[in-house]
């Protein structure tokens, strides 16, 4: 790799990329449908888009038997389609469920759910009470827990998620001392 950290398009194949982590090379792949759209310097903000917003250059596409003469994708459902990380690292809401989000590291997705009943509020990038949540077309989950307002119980709101205080290291969960965070490119992961 030619960074420590950093993203970099495979040179021949469109739907590729190279991460580099600590200045090793790692071969990504987008999933269906969708393309590596980045540029040859070892920034992080390279992600995969959807196919027909990517422009590959000289790099191959892939064959697509999904794709139609109008460039319109096939008949799957969104729900068919697994997550995708629309960019390097970061939280993001769950399409079709309001109480789940995905941790993003290194474009790989881990589906995670928000405690206590919480909602997970895409703007903010936190779970947060129920009330307090616009979750627009995301099915919000049923709970005898949730009150008709959907406030939840008096449980106080948990900053959810955390925030690394550096670019790496380990940090204890201000709320379980059971618990530790560890940060890695100041994406934090949850351990016991």
């Amino acid at each position: 790799c030619p960074c420590f950290a950093g993203i970099l398009p495979h040179p021949n194949d469109c739907s590729k990329y190279y991460m580099c982590v600590f200045g090793f090379p790692r071969l990504g792949t987008c999933g269906k449908n969708f393309l590596f759209d980045g540029v040859h310097d070892c920034k992080l903000d390279g992600k995969c888009k959807p196919e027909e917003e990517v422009n590959c250059g000289s790099r191959k596409r892939p064959t697509n038997d999904k794709m139609t003469t109008n460039g319109i994708i096939g008949t799957t459902t969104p729900k068919d389609v697994p997550f995708q990380c629309p960019s390097f690292g970061g939280y993001f809401p769950d399409p079709n469920d309001c109480s789940k989000y995905y941790q993003c590291t290194f474009f790989f997705p881990k589906l995670r759910t928000c405690g206590n009943n919480f909602l997970f509020d895409g703007v903010k990038k936190q779970c947060k009470p129920g009330g307090e949540v616009n979750c627009g077309s995301r099915k919000r989950p049923t709970s005898d827990k949730m009150t008709t307002d959907g406030i939840v119980g008096t449980t106080p709101p948990k900053e959810v998620p955390y925030k690394c205080q550096c670019f790496m290291g380990l940090f204890p969960d201000p709320y379980d001392c059971s618990k530790y965070y560890e940060c890695a490119v100041s994406i934090p992961s949850l351990k016991t």
